[in-house]
């Protein structure tokens, strides 16, 4: 990294070990829960009442639920020397960033060429395990 400046952050607002979907159908009023939990994470349950046909659908439904909560749980931004490869949708590798190395979804980038060629890239971690 030959950058001009960082910033990472961690969000722990909001942020869920596991998903729990539950949902009572009208007419026969049978009872579908399924609970998806990530492996080795601490933390709140996020309930969901969302209408499911089965426990593979609540599963389903509970894992995404879960992702899209959890997924700006690490962002940051680094400005650096331009690089034409680094633009949205592509992953890149931190490293030498202590607690936050790892694997990083590139959500936004600019290039600009005013005064010498720099790129600013906006980052979130990716997920883990689900």
């Amino acid at each position: 990294f030959v950058g001009t400046g960082y910033s990472l952050r961690t969000k722990i607002r909001d942020i869920y070990a596991a998903c729990r979907v539950n949902y009572q159908q009208g007419s026969s009023k049978s009872n579908i829960e399924a609970t998806y939990t990530v492996a080795g994470k601490k933390g709140k349950t996020l309930q969901v009442n969302e209408q499911v046909e089965s426990v593979a659908e609540a599963l389903n439904l509970a894992k995404k639920r879960l992702r899209e909560k959890n997924k700006d749980e690490v962002t940051g931004y680094l400005n650096m020397l331009g690089n034409f490869v680094l633009l949205s949708g592509v992953t890149v590798n931190l490293l030498g960033f202590g607690a936050f190395d790892g694997k990083y979804l590139i959500t936004r980038a600019s290039h600009d060429i005013g005064s010498g060629y720099t790129t600013n890239i906006d980052v979130r971690r990716c997920l883990n395990g689900y």
